[in-house]
């Protein structure tokens, strides 16, 4: 199965996982999503994240962190920003995860950084 866009199915696992009440969800792997996980494995909202046998990442959710995952940019409508611009996100019980020239980073690193990029996605505390 070829999946188009690999973050939209990530954070579509990962929400329904989340739904569902399972602490552990298996995404599809890229070097993409294995950098997504370490940023939000570093910002707590998964527990850890391993990778298996057939192309697959295995995530342990932190179930009283992760809220939710929302897709911004989107294959039909990128979403690009600059340093200073970044959406607010419930004012400020999450992240933006913004993919720059530096690797992936969350808004407040790219502000200290004064980098913009893409808007991947966002991640919302409970």
């Amino acid at each position: 199965m070829s999946v188009q866009d690999i973050i939209s199915d990530f954070v579509s696992r990962v929400n329904n996982a989340q739904l569902a009440g399972h602490t552990m969800v298996s995404v599809n792997k890229s070097n993409l999503v294995a950098d997504v996980c370490k940023k939000l494995t570093k910002l707590k909202y998964f527990e850890s994240f391993s990778e298996i046998e057939n192309n697959q990442i295995e995530i342990q959710i932190n179930e009283t962190v992760l809220y939710k995952l929302i897709r911004v940019s989107k294959p039909g409508k990128r979403f690009y920003t600059s340093a200073k611009k970044f959406p607010v996100i419930l004012n400020g019980f999450g992240y933006n995860i913004v993919t720059t020239s530096k690797g992936i980073l969350t808004h407040i690193e790219c502000m200290k950084q004064n980098l913009g990029g893409e808007v991947l996605l966002q991640a919302i505390k409970a």
